[in-house]
This record gives C-alpha cells, sequence and structure tokens, in this order.
C-alpha cells in the first residue's frame, strides 16, 4: 500500500518528473546507445500481473476452451494501467515519465515464464516528456521478431529511405526482472514526422482472425490524425478506396491459390500484389523495390494481405510502404539461430534461410508449411529488383555496421556483415530472373462471388459511399447498407461521429460489417476510380519540362514564360491551388495575383494543401516569389526543398505569409507586410536568413519550431505580437536584431510533448517599446552576448 500511495504522489506531481533537464542531450543517434536501461514502475503491480498470469495460464492450457478463455483474459490483459516509465543512461541521467501501460500480442509467443514471473510485450504511452521524440512505443519479446533480425532488416530498409519504424534492442527492468526487449516506435504522427512527411493515414487491414480467406477491407489505424477536419475525412475516405482499389484487384488471382493445396483455413498465395497499370510511376517505383528487398530478406510475412501498413500521401495521393512484422529470417545466413538470437556453428535444416520462391508452379511440390513462409515473389519485385540491388552495392558497409552495433546488434563484424549483404544481391539477382506471371482481376459483387471460397457468414453486410451531403454545419455523408447479395439496400446519412468508426471498420450497423468505401454501382459495375471525383479530379497536371512539373486545380490560372524564366500565377477562385513538386527552379520568379472576389476565406476542402503555392520535393536555386492579398492558411507553403531563395515578398496574407517545413532553404531577402497570423513559421529543417524585414504580424514575426536550427544574420520586426518564438527542440542564432512594438521581443519555450525545450542566442539585438522583453519556460533558454536572460 505504501508503494502504490508513493506512485500516486509521483503522478500528481508530474511537473518534477518530466523530463531531463538537458536539451537534446545525447542527440538522434546516440540516444538508443547511451541508454543502459529502462525501468517500468506499476501503480497496481499486483492486479496487473494477476492479469498477466491468467493470461499465461490461458494459452498454455490444453483443451478445446483454450482459444476462448484465452480471447477473455487476452482482452483483460490489454485494458491500460498507469505506470511510471524511467530511461536510465549510462553516465547517471534519469529521465522519469508519467506513463499508462498494457499487454501486446495475439499468440502466445509474445508471453512467457522468466524467474516465476510472467513477462510480455508491452505497448507503453509516454503521458509527458518523451525518448528520442517517441512517446508511444511497444515492448516486443525478442523472440517474436526473431531477435536481431529485426535490428537488423529494419536498419537497413531505413538506410533506403523505406518508411521504418525506429528499432532498437534494449534491456528493461519490470517487477524484479531484467531482460532484453526490441524497442519499437508506434506507428503515428511522430512516426511521420520523423520521416518527413506531412501528417495523412496510415492504412492496413480489418484482420479477422476467424476468417482468414475473407477479404476484409483497409482501416485508419490512426484515426487522431483527422481532428474533426472536413478535409481530412475527404482524405482518409480517398485513401481506403485507394487501398481497396487494390485489395478488390488482387483478391480473385489470391483466391486461386485456395486450389493447390488444403490450406488449413489459410490461402497460401497470402501476398498483396499490385498491378503495375493502377499504379502512379512513383507508387510503382517505390512499391516494387520496397517488396523486392523484403523477399531477399525473407521477410515476406509483412507483405501479406493482413500485415502491409500503408502511408497515403495527402498531397500526391499516392500510396508508400510502412515496414511491419516482416518476420525476417536473414541472419541464418549467417549461422544465427532465429529462435534463441545465438550464433552456432551449425543450424538444422529447418531454421536455415528459405530459397527465394520464384515460381507458382513450385507451389505443387511442397508442402503448406513451406509455401505459406515462402511467398511467391510479385512482378513488381522482379521489375525493381535490379534498381535496389544497385543501390545496395553502393552502401557505405561499415557505416550501415556501425548504426547495427548501436541499435543493439552486437556480434556483428564486418566479415559476417559482408556476407549477409553479398547473399542479399544474389537473392536479388534471383528474383530480377524470377518467371513468376500475374492476371490480376477487378471482380464484380466480389463477396457474392467468392463466398464459398471466403467463407461468407449470412449476416454480413457492406457498406457503401453513397455522396457528400451539405448541411449548414459542414458536410455529413450518405451511406448505402446492404446485405451481401445485394437483394436488400437502405440509405442513411451518418453524423461525423459515425464516419470516423467506418473509417476505423468499427461494426455500427449490426455484428457483421465491412465499410467498402465505394459506390454501389462502381461495386456491382466496373470499379476502375481510384479517387473520389469531387476530391482529385480538378488537378491538372503539366510539364514545363523535364524539371518543372507542377499541378493546378480548376481555381488557378498560369502564364509561363520560359525564355525569361517568369510565372504568373491567377488565383480566379477562392479555392485555387498550385503544387509545384519534383522540379529543379533556378532563377525563377513567381508572381501570385489574387483575382477572386472572395478575398477572406480559408478552403480547406482539397487535398491537404496549406498553401495557395506548395513548393514540394524541388531544388532551388536563386528564385523569388512575390505574393499579395492571399486567402490559404499559408500564402506560401515549402515542403521538402533545398536550396537558395533570392527574395519573398509577401503582403496581406489572411493567415501565415510563409511556411516551411522538413526543408533545408537559405533565403537572401524575406519582406513581409501585414499577416493575419505568422509572418514566417519555420519548422522541422535546417534555415538561414540573410536579412528579414517583418512587419505587422499578428502573431509571431518568426516562429521556428519542431527541432529546427536556424541562422538568421539580420532581422527588424515591428508591429508584432511576438518578435521571435524558438520552440520544440529549436536552436535560432541571431547575429543582429532590432525588435520594435513587441508585445513580447523574444519567447523560448516546449509546445508539445513529443520534443524538448528550445534556446535563442543573440549577439547584437536591440528591442524597443515592448510589453515583456522575454518569455522563457523551465525546459528553454535565451543568451545574448553568451549572457543568460533570467526567466
Amino acid at each position: 500500500m505504501v508503494i502504490k500511495i508513493f506512485l500516486f504522489l509521483i503522478f500528481l506531481t508530474s511537473n518534477l518528473f518530466a523530463e531531463c533537464t538537458k536539451i537534446n542531450q545525447f542527440g538522434d543517434a546516440n540516444t538508443f546507445k547511451n541508454l543502459e536501461y529502462i525501468h517500468i514502475k506499476l501503480v497496481d503491480k499486483d492486479k496487473f500481473f494477476k492479469r498477466a498470469s491468467r493470461y499465461y495460464i490461458s494459452v498454455n492450457s490444453p483443451g478445446k476452451n483454450r482459444v476462448k478463455n484465452a480471447n477473455k483474459f487476452q482482452k483483460n490483459y490489454k485494458k491500460k494501467m498507469k505506470s511510471l516509465t524511467s530511461f536510465k543512461f549510462k553516465d547517471g541521467t534519469v529521465c522519469n515519465h508519467n506513463s499508462t501501460i498494457r499487454g501486446h500480442g495475439d499468440v502466445k509467443a509474445h508471453i512467457e515464464m522468466i524467474d516465476g514471473v510472467p513477462i510480455s510485450s508491452y505497448r507503453i504511452k509516454l503521458e509527458d516528456g518523451n525518448i528520442n521524440n517517441i512517446t508511444r512505443f511497444i515492448l516486443f519479446r525478442p523472440k517474436v521478431k526473431y531477435f536481431d533480425n529485426e535490428i537488423f532488416v529494419t536498419t537497413l530498409l531505413k538506410e533506403f529511405g523505406f518508411l521504418t519504424p525506429r528499432t532498437y534492442k534494449v534491456k528493461v527492468k519490470i517487477n524484479n526482472v531484467t531482460t532484453d526487449f526490441i524497442f519499437q516506435e508506434n506507428l503515428k504522427k511522430e512516426f511521420l514526422e520523423h520521416n518527413k512527411k506531412i501528417e495523412g493515414p496510415i492504412l492496413e487491414a480489418d484482420e479477422d482472425f476467424l476468417k482468414f480467406n475473407k477479404l476484409t477491407a483497409a482501416r485508419i489505424s490512426n484515426k487522431e490524425w483527422i481532428k474533426n477536419k472536413n478535409q481530412n475525412y475527404i482524405i482518409s475516405l480517398n485513401a481506403l478506396k485507394n487501398l481497396n482499389f487494390h485489395r478488390f484487384n488482387g483478391y480473385s488471382f489470391r483466391a486461386q491459390s485456395l486450389n493447390y493445396k488444403i490450406s488449413e483455413g489459410l490461402a497460401i498465395n497470402e501476398t498483396l500484389r499490385f498491378d503495375k497499370k493502377n499504379l502512379e510511376r512513383n507508387e510503382y517505383k517505390k512499391i516494387g523495390s520496397y517488396q523486392a528487398l523484403i523477399f531477399a530478406l525473407d521477410a515476406s510475412h509483412g507483405l501479406s494481405f493482413d500485415d502491409q501498413r500503408f502511408y497515403y500521401d495527402p498531397i500526391y495521393s499516392t500510396l508508400e510502404p510502412i515496414y511491419y512484422d516482416g518476420d525476417p529470417k536473414i541472419l541464418s545466413i549467417i549461422n544465427y539461430d532465429f529462435t534463441d538470437g545465438k550464433f552456432k556453428k551449425k543450424l538444422a535444416n529447418w531454421k536455415k534461410l528459405n530459397e527465394v520462391n520464384l515460381n507458382f508452379d513450385s507451389f505443387e511440390n511442397k508442402d503448406f508449411r513451406y509455401n505459406l513462409k515462402s511467398q511467391v515473389v510479385t512482378l513488381l519485385a522482379k521489375e525493381n529488383s535490379i534498381e535496389i540491388l544497385n543501390k545496395l552495392r553502393s552502401l557505405n558497409r561499415k557505416d550501415l555496421l556501425k548504426k547495427l552495433q548501436d541499435n543493439g546488434i552486437e556480434k556483428l563484424d564486418i566479415v559476417k556483415l559482408n556476407v549477409l549483404l553479398n547473399a542479399i544481391e544474389e537473392r536479388l539477382l534471383k528474383i530480377s530472373k524470377s518467371k513468376v506471371q500475374e492476371n490480376l482481376v477487378m471482380e464484380n459483387n466480389i463477396y457474392k462471388k467468392f463466398e464459398e471460397e471466403m467463407g461468407i457468414e449470412k449476416n454480413l453486410k457492406l457498406i457503401f459511399f453513397d455522396d457528400f451531403v451539405e448541411f449548414d454545419k459542414g458536410k455529413k455523408v450518405s451511406i448505402e447498407i446492404c446485405d451481401y447479395k445485394l437483394l436488400e439496400c437502405e440509405k442513411k446519412i451518418i453524423s461525423e461521429k459515425e464516419i470516423l468508426k467506418l473509417l476505423e471498420q468499427k461494426n455500427i450497423f449490426g455484428k457483421n460489417n465491412i465499410f467498402v468505401s465505394m459506390t454501389k454501382k462502381e461495386y456491382t459495375n466496373e470499379f476502375n476510380n481510384k479517387f473520389i471525383p469531387e476530391f482529385d479530379d480538378n488537378f491538372e497536371s503539366f510539364k514545363i519540362s523535364k524539371d518543372f512539373n507542377f499541378l493546378v486545380n480548376d481555381g488557378v490560372k498560369t502564364n509561363i514564360d520560359e525564355t525569361s524564366k517568369n510565372i504568373l500565377i491567377e488565383f480566379t477562385k477562392n479555392s485555387g491551388k498550385i503544387v509545384i513538386f519534383n522540379s529543379i527552379l533556378d532563377s525563377w520568379k513567381i508572381f501570385m495575383t489574387n483575382k477572386t472576389d472572395l478575398k477572406r476565406k480559408i478552403d480547406t476542402n482539397t487535398k491537404r494543401l496549406t498553401g495557395c503555392l506548395s513548393v514540394i520535393d524541388s531544388q532551388l536555386k536563386d528564385i523569388e516569389i512575390y505574393a499579395d492579398n492571399f486567402f490559404c492558411e499559408d500564402s506560401v507553403n515549402i515542403i521538402r526543398s533545398n536550396g537558395s531563395i533570392k527574395k519573398i515578398d509577401i503582403s496581406n496574407a489572411f493567415s501565415d505569409a510563409l511556411d516551411l517545413d522538413f526543408s533545408n532553404v537559405s533565403i537572401l531577402n524575406l519582406n513581409i507586410l501585414n499577416a493575419k497570423n505568422d509572418c514566417a513559421d519555420l519548422s522541422f529543417g535546417n534555415y538561414n536568413l540573410i536579412l528579414a524585414v517583418v512587419q505587422d504580424c499578428g502573431d509571431k514575426s518568426i516562429s521556428v519550431g519542431e527541432k529546427s536550427t536556424v541562422i538568421i544574420d539580420e532581422i527588424k520586426s515591428e508591429n508584432s505580437n511576438i518578435g521571435l518564438a524558438s520552440k520544440d527542440s529549436s536552436n535560432v542564432l541571431v547575429k543582429k536584431s532590432f525588435f520594435k512594438n513587441q508585445k513580447i521581443c523574444l519567447a523560448a519555450y516546449k509546445k508539445k510533448q513529443e520534443f524538448q525545450g528550445a534556446s535563442i542566442e543573440l549577439i547584437n539585438n536591440k528591442c524597443e517599446k515592448f510589453n515583456k522583453f522575454s518569455y522563457i519556460d523551465k525546459k528553454s533558454k535565451i543568451s545574448i552576448n553568451n549572457k543568460i536572460v533570467a526567466r
């Protein structure tokens, strides 16, 4: 009881334990390298481990009621409980965080008995502070992830730029047991930000463990991203429709594998296959090269209908694969035993690496267990295998070895790594010579046609998207609910809360629903459109040259002079947007003019573009941008771009004037006059402002956030709420500054949980006519001429 009261008091005094006092003390690459162990204390440990014990006994007990009992106790074990999570580092630093913990995992491999204590995989959510900008993570029992195989695969995939959760080997102390775990971040907002992605839907299958062959639909796994915004609901509907298009297109091919051998309730060919003709070029290359490498790494479990995860890019309207649950065994090549995580002189045959399965003909000559673990490579993998092979050959192997060792693989040297990488190269070469053939067909009324193969239940209801409905308080959705044979249907108008449940594939009309995310007409005739027309078809793509690409909707007109390198952009509707993407802009001048009647309305119903002009994934050299009187959330938004800007001149912005995200940009002259919110917002990047002249900013003159590094040679700011703000792990150096008529001249603080405090360093500073000189929270600092400014 005394322990419980003590821990409860800790929860009530969270500010005392919120995080380490050192800002970014180790840096991203070294945080886990310097971590000694994680200590988890339960507020009610007796209750927690009683639940764990009951679950452990149920999953290991014999008899016909084992599954029933396991499901019952597993549900109870997965309920969140309060805890305190501490990170102890090798230099003696200890970071304490209030947290919640719950059991994780669906198979008994996730839970085992160690020294008489049931220890399992766990889901942890930090209620305050973060570890390396991560607030939610899973601690896996190593055997579930085949020990170091998971760390090797995730580290290698990240080297190639694939979306991969940060993964490390860690020691964890819980209930007086200290043992190894595999730490892996959750696929949430911080995961996307770390990979320089704007927030958007993360998609997965709505798994049905009792009906393996049933075609389940995609679901949104990060519902919190929607945040009650109509725009985000629409993007999520589009994302589901896109992925379901591919899932439906590949099912008839999957169903054929039921004819090879008795499948014990599971189709032999479990791989989700994509038809090249249905993919954008960047999707084809990204998904294809990812699949090729995954097959080469013997991690094809993660390519199945049930296990694949995807990020849906709201701007490009494309799918990008996310590594998840591959069950890799690639280290078997160097005699690493995936069952106990140790190197052996010799491995039993069943522990050795599966050969790459190159042809469906081999299915007929193998048993079911072999076929299930050795999926036939895809056509996309074959066609992209040489490209990923060439990238693999150009890797710096010494750098890779260091990263692998830092992430927790201790007994790996350059000799073993060379053997591994050479074997992976061989496997990729074999994949390139595969004879695999695919014939993917979109079947109409697929649940009725394949009801026997799927084992469809009579009470299954299909829910179709019908239309958007306008109401005074925003959009609602009309849906159509039918039995799976489409004999009886009815239409309903549903609320935003119900839309959200459908996006998660929750049963809201009976106990067995599938939200198909297309119209009934598309489902019964021919499902050949991946997008909701109202949403995506109003954008048209143009190419000025091989190095200049852009998208515009019907609210924009362009006039381009290639000789003088001038582009005039006229906005004729308040919904107008233009996106310059994957371009090399050298000395171009961009002039934006607003010709709309409605000058003061923010439109949100188009992609997830906050800028009237968005420049994305581009190289910039001495460009100039001019804009006046714009209505978007950002007049100009630059994302994942690098280079130099000669001049930006923006006036009379309805919200933010300039927004820079995930970029590395130098601006020679920045002139901003009259913005209703921030004049310039710089996030997730490295920026250099040579001369910034900003005036009449509704909130901040310059706002720096989300782990950015900014150098400002000179800034002149007048008539703003805050002259300069640095927040959330950002660091700003200002060589010369002049602030006048500010409510607050300087501010440094932490705003978001997943970051630390911030800093501002000024060399030559002058501030006149202010209400308050500075605001500094306990986690941040401001210095002027090497003297710390008092809080």
